[in-house]
């Protein structure tokens, strides 16, 4: 007769793998998470290069997202865009990481200016006054 083999890991338990594989729907419920859309398709025989990064930026700024530091960043963007990874949607191809980038600033972008908004920060800890 032959062994049973675990289907759990060796480093845990049955418990604790159960307990790792609910991780993300608890968090879920504190951030938002991001899946990608099923039509995404990436791309590996494709070489990314500078070329992509138009495109990405107009699909990007298509999307609503407000882009005043395009021509900032463009100049940091297009020397790392061939690192990057290519994939497909709606009939263009776009740089991956570039769009996570332009993503991440502009978030960052939203975070600063509402810090900065004093009826936002009203009803926020930020309104806190040790005295």
């Amino acid at each position: 007769m032959s062994k049973v083999k675990n289907r759990y890991t060796p480093w845990c338990s049955k418990e604790q793998y159960h307990s790792l594989m609910s991780y993300p729907t608890l968090i879920s419920k504190e951030v938002q998470l991001y899946k990608l859309k099923d039509d995404i398709k990436f791309h590996k025989s494709i070489k990314a290069d500078t070329l992509h990064l138009p495109e990405t930026l107009k699909f990007f700024t298509s999307q609503e997202n407000n882009l005043n530091f395009e021509k900032k960043v463009k100049k940091y963007l297009r020397s790392i865009s061939k690192y990057d990874v290519v994939f497909h949607y709606k009939d263009n191809n776009y740089l991956f990481h570039t769009y996570k980038i332009l993503g991440f600033i502009q978030e960052s972008i939203n975070a600063l200016t509402l810090a900065k908004d004093f009826h936002f920060q009203k009803s926020t800890i930020g309104n806190y006054n040790e005295r």
